[in-house]
């Protein structure tokens, strides 16, 4: 059965779709511990490794061994490396499917 979880800084905007099937949760942590597939996108690098890497509260701390990370953040490729190479030290698999139209860090 497919569970779909989702987290947003604004949480006004995931509320859009009432009928949607997906659980809102309160933290990037509680979509990564509900997950095996994790998709995440976000503006900017310093976002990403934020909300992503950070040791003490990034939610790659929360992603179960053999888990998927998707990053469709664009950014430069030494991001997607160093994403690539945290994910795998956790015993887990990364994608990096970036979307095209990112705005660059100020």
């Amino acid at each position: 059965m497919l569970h779909i979880s989702e987290w947003g800084r604004k949480r006004r905007e995931l509320t859009f779709y009432p009928h949607s099937a997906a659980h809102l949760v309160a933290s990037p942590n509680a979509v990564v511990a509900r997950s095996d597939v994790v998709f995440s996108i976000f503006g900017f690098p310093s976002d990403v490794r934020s909300f992503l890497l950070d040791p003490s509260s990034g939610a790659l701390a929360t992603l179960c061994h053999g888990g998927v990370l998707v990053d469709m953040t664009t950014s430069e490729p030494s991001l997607a490396a160093e994403v690539a190479a945290a994910v795998t030290a956790k015993g887990c698999h990364s994608v990096d499917g970036p979307v095209s139209g990112g705005d660059p860090e100020p």
